[in-house]
């Protein structure tokens, strides 16, 4: 179901158990900011990729939209 892992969102809980959530929390933050991770590097080179071929699809559709503007503009 989709709207599974958002179920404990909407369930009750008593302020006692609210407090120990928070430090619990604070002390995982704490440790994730201690430890920070670094993303391995082939994401690196998916996003190159990524930003090669986007680059590329925005020149072409540049070139395309140049190509249907200029008649309007060369006609004095």
């Amino acid at each position: 179901m989709i709207v599974e892992p958002y179920r404990a969102a909407f369930e009750y809980v008593e302020p006692e158990e609210l407090e120990e959530i928070a430090e619990n929390d604070a002390e995982k933050e704490r440790a994730r900011l201690a430890k920070p991770e670094i993303p391995p590097h082939r994401y690196l080179f998916n996003c190159y990729v990524y930003q090669y071929h986007l680059i590329q699809f925005a020149s072409i559709v540049r070139e395309m939209v140049r190509a249907l503007l200029a008649p309007r503009y060369i006609s004095f």
